[in-house]
């Protein structure tokens, strides 16, 4: 993952989604899913969103390593 810079949910950042992780969400390959954070936020469920984008920012933010990313969260396919 790419980060812009002190912002790991900003829509814009680079990630490498792997094809698996794209077919389970209904996705073909990079054309349908893009390899930028911002295709993962599009599928989060609304409901759902602000828990794991603030679980998102907390773990990276953390530079003393003792904040998990360990979460739930639900997903709407293609």
């Amino acid at each position: 993952m790419e980060v812009v810079r002190d912002d790991p949910v900003n829509n814009k950042n680079i990630i490498s989604w792997s094809n698996e992780f794209r077919a389970m969400l209904g996705f073909n390959d990079e054309n349908d899913f893009p390899n930028i954070i911002n295709s993962f936020h599009n599928c989060l469920h609304p409901d759902d969103f602000e828990r794991v984008t603030g679980a998102i920012a907390a773990h990276m933010m953390d530079t003393t390593g003792k904040t998990p990313y360990n979460i739930e969260y639900r997903v709407i396919k293609k």
